[in-house]
């Protein structure tokens, strides 16, 4: 058995491109599931979509402001940019 020390911290990336309740859906799971693991840092939502809904803009700028994830807008769709900005 390998032990991987306490100093391992878990990040959460997700790039996202016109997904509006299923990105809130998955965001929420995730941070249900994440408070229950010490290890967890941060989940990173890589967002490409131009407009969202304002339902989802504003689930995602209250999530931002209360620190439970760092909102990062992309100006141009690209799924290898934003998975590697996400890293």
């Amino acid at each position: 058995m390998v032990n991987i020390g306490t100093d391992l911290s878990i990040s959460i990336v997700i790039p996202t491109y016109g997904r509006e309740q299923i990105l809130l859906d998955t965001i929420s799971c995730h941070l249900q599931q994440a408070s229950e693991i010490p290890q967890f840092e941060e989940l990173i939502v890589i967002d490409q979509t131009p407009i969202h809904e304002a339902i989802t803009e504003g689930e995602l700028q209250q999530w931002q402001d209360q620190g439970r994830i760092r909102w990062i807008r992309s100006e141009q769709p690209h799924l290898t940019r934003s998975m590697n900005r996400g890293l």
